[in-house]
C-alpha cells in the first residue's frame, strides 16, 4: 500500500517567528521527499523474510519501518515513560501498553519472546534506549523506535488517548 502525502493543517504564513518559506520548503523537500523513501522501505518488508533475514537488516527500526511492519505482523509495543514525565504526556500508540522503565522487574516477564517488541519513549533517546538494551539483555527480541512518539506525531502516525491504567509507580 502506498502511502500519500499529507496535507499541512496549518497555514504557514500565519505562524508568527517562523519564516513560511522555510515551513513550506521543509514540507515540500524534506517530507516529500521521504515518502518515496518510505514506499521503498514498505515494498522491501514485502518480501523479507523476518526469520531469516540478518540482523543488521532488522535492528533499529525506523519509525518509517514501524508503520509498515505493524500492517503485516504486529509488535508487542511498549510506552516507556519515567513517572517525572507523566504529565506532560496525552497520547499514545493505539495497542502500546504504558510501562515505567523503573519497574521493569514487575513487567518484562510477562512479555513474549515469540514476537519482536518495539519500545518508544517521548523522544527515543535514554529511556527506550535503556529499557531495549535491558529487554535484550534478558532474551527479548526488542528494538527502539527511532525519535520517539515526538518524530511518530511528525509523520502524522495516528494516536489514542494516553492510559495510565496499567502505570505501576
Amino acid at each position: 500500500m502506498a502511502i500519500s502525502v499529507r496535507p499541512l493543517l496549518f497555514k504557514p504564513h500565519c505562524l508568527n517567528g517562523l519564516s513560511d518559506k522555510l515551513l513550506v520548503s521543509h514540507y515540500e523537500n524534506n517530507y516529500g521527499g521521504a515518502l518515496p523513501r518510505l514506499n521503498a522501505i514498505e515494498a522491501k518488508l514485502q518480501t523479507l523474510d523476518w526469520s531469516s533475514a540478518p540482523v543488521f537488516e532488522i535492528n533499529g527500526t525506523k519509525r518509517e519501518e514501524l508503520i509498515a511492519a505493524m500492517q503485516r505482523e504486529p509488535p508487542v509495543l511498549l510506552d516507556v515513560c519515567l513517572t517525572d514525565d507523566l504529565d506532560r504526556r496525552s497520547d499514545m500508540l493505539e495497542g502500546a501498553a504504558l510501562q515505567n522503565p523503573d519497574t521493569i522487574d514487575r513487567w518484562a516477564q510477562t512479555l513474549p519472546r515469540d514476537r519482536p517488541i518495539a519500545v518508544y519513549c517521548i523522544y527515543g533517546f535514554q529511556v527506550s534506549g535503556n529499557t531495549v538494551a535491558e529487554l535484550r539483555r534478558r532474551g527479548h527480541n526488542a528494538r527502539s523506535l527511532k525519535g520517539g512518539i515526538a518524530a511518530w506525531h511528525a509523520i502524522g502516525g495516528r494516536t489514542v488517548p494516553l492510559d495510565r491504567g496499567g502505570y505501576d509507580r
